[in-house]
């Protein structure tokens, strides 16, 4: 056989070996949407109602009759309901920048079916355009987050703008740091602290984790949150951060091995240090395609209240790199940033484009150290700041910029 011919045969082999795995095999939706229905969160902008809710993989498997959530696809169920008396327009890229098309995501696990396929899809497919008085409904067809979504449903009308935004915790997650912390037993009770006390009990926090020997300094405290805790995960994950796995053999090994080949891991480990005598309650991280370079953040509940709302402690700091050394029990590392004062910029940026926050200000206390003079976290990587922690004050209203106060805590 010529190398021609038997190039060809080996790929027609391999498309029939592809298109024999991909099984359409949809199930009837009424115990599907029953299920999801129970999810699903409704808000209001106006005149213009919402309701919304992700499908979890094994509901978008049994809906569309194959399995989207291998090619990282997530349909999200909206009903619009337009009461006012204009039409609108739904603006799906603010929904979500890389969303597929309904017979894009059709495609994705080959064309086999592609006719069948293509029109059950169609079946559900949402109308972009919102008549006056009337309710729409049916799938956008999203990128997979698998722990926590956030979307932003947006309308735009001849004169008018209509916005809410929605955080959803996917049912049935699991192996994330923060489900082995009981937030409501960490204390007795919080201390209520004046504005006065605040900065007092912020200034006085040690400049730095530690090791968990106790033993060395690792990167500095520089952030701070006063807020409940469905405020501060709604506001993070809106931003872009996802929640990260507990550090454990199995995370740890695939920490490695993406480290040394590449990839993305949106959830990896960040290691325990301690606050409070104890490893970080909660994680969250922003990766880049690559595992190599990340924002990520170590939150604590801490002791104390502030208008009897809870304040949270966070140490920010962006990895640029993975390395070996032997100070890591996995002997690999994340090398930070040494201006550490980056990340904690690039943070404020992020909060305050939220429209989440209703003031901010900084106090002294942490890390302060210059290039010449640097400190050095417990994996010895330098690393220098002004020594200023930020403090954000959270809000469930929406807030812009020029609306947000600046607290002079001095």
């Amino acid at each position: 056989m010529s190398g021609y011919r038997y190039r060809t045969s080996i790929g027609i082999l391999l498309l029939a070996l592809i298109s024999a795995c991909a099984s359409f095999d949809p199930k009837p939706i009424e115990p599907v949407i029953d299920a999801y229905m129970t999810r699903a969160l409704t808000e209001r902008d106006h005149g213009v109602s919402v309701n919304a809710v992700p499908l979890t993989a094994e509901e978008s498997a049994a809906i569309f009759g194959v399995k989207l959530a291998r090619k990282k696809i997530q349909p999200v169920w909206l009903a619009i309901d337009n009461q006012e008396s204009s039409d609108l327009w739904l603006l799906t890229l603010m929904l979500d920048p890389d969303y597929y098309s309904t017979r894009e995501a059709a495609w994705a696990l080959g064309a086999r079916y592609k006719r069948e396929i293509e029109d059950h899809f169609a079946s559900f497919d949402m109308p972009i355009h919102v008549p006056a008085g009337q309710r729409v409904e049916g799938f956008v067809f999203t990128t997979l987050d698998e722990h926590a979504k956030a979307i932003s449903v947006s309308l735009v009308g001849d004169d008018h703008f209509r916005q809410v935004d929605m955080v959803f915790s996917m049912p049935a997650k699991r192996g994330l740091d923060w489900q082995s912390v009981d937030f409501d037993t960490l204390y007795p009770s919080l201390a209520e602290l004046d504005e006065v006390q605040l900065k007092a009990e912020l200034e006085a926090l040690p400049c730095c984790v530690l090791s968990t020997d106790e033993q060395r300094n690792g990167d500095p405290v520089n952030v701070a949150f006063v807020g409940s805790a469905d405020q501060l995960y709604s506001v993070l994950v809106q931003a872009g951060w996802d929640e990260t796995h507990a550090l454990t053999a199995g995370t740890a090994v695939k920490t490695g091995v993406k480290g040394v080949f590449g990839g993305e891991y949106k959830h990896s480990p960040i290691s325990p240090l301690l606050l409070f005598g104890r490893p970080q309650d909660a994680g969250f991280q922003m990766a880049r395609s690559n595992i190599h370079q990340r924002n990520h953040m170590r939150v604590w509940k801490s002791p104390w209240s502030y208008q009897e709302t809870p304040v949270w402690i966070g140490q920010i700091s962006r990895d640029i790199g993975v390395r070996f050394t032997r100070y890591s029990p996995f002997l690999t590392t994340h090398k930070i940033d040494p201006d550490i004062d980056e990340s904690r910029y690039a943070l404020t940026q992020q909060m305050l484009l939220s429209q989440r926050v209703r003031a901010f200000g900084y106090v002294g206390g942490s890390l302060h150290a210059t290039p010449n003079e640097p400190g050095f976290n417990t994996t010895f990587d330098p690393m220098w700041s002004d020594g200023q922690r930020v403090v954000f004050f959270l809000t469930d209203n929406p807030t812009a910029l020029d609306e947000i106060d600046y607290i002079d805590f001095d």
